[in-house]
């Protein structure tokens, strides 16, 4: 929605853009009502893939969560919120999959570093790695191999 906000309306209905505002307004005032309250929070999205989760954390600081916060709120809180139904996925435990991004600057001090895909350095999916210097992109023919596994 801050994508429509930020575009200032263009290359959409004049009705469509003024319902977004209100929308986003009231959204805003309701997630901060939320944080300020303790609500666990699990953050999402419906768009399609890409870096709109990685923006999607910077709203969340924007409406009052600490950069941490948000960040747990993005992969820790996910499976917390259903339960007994939850995935291994999160947290780094025993047990747990190893889905695990390595960044080169620290999202701590600032969430924004997640939007930019050159920080991303590594990636690991159920344990392999995908992405890092000398695998993966970068050339091997076959990137998803038993020796490139990240064991808990």
């Amino acid at each position: 929605m801050d994508m429509i906000i930020d575009s200032g309306g263009e290359g959409i209905p004049k009705y469509a853009y003024e319902k977004a505002k209100i929308c986003a307004e009231n959204h805003l005032v309701a997630y901060k009502m939320a944080i300020e309250q303790g609500l666990p929070i699990a953050l999402g999205t419906d768009t399609g893939p890409g870096f709109n989760m990685a923006m999607e954390l910077e709203s969340a600081v924007k409406a009052g969560m600490s950069n941490l916060e948000a960040i747990k709120a993005a992969t820790a809180n996910g499976p917390l919120s259903v339960g007994s139904q939850a995935p291994k996925t999160g947290q780094l435990k025993v047990g747990y999959e190893a889905d695990v991004i390595g960044v080169l600057e620290n999202p701590v001090e600032d969430v924004k570093v997640l939007q930019k895909i050159d920080n991303i350095g590594w990636v690991w999916k159920g344990g392999k790695i995908f992405k890092g210097p000398g695998v993966g992109p970068w050339g091997e023919s076959e990137w998803w191999g038993d020796e490139a596994s990240f064991s808990s």
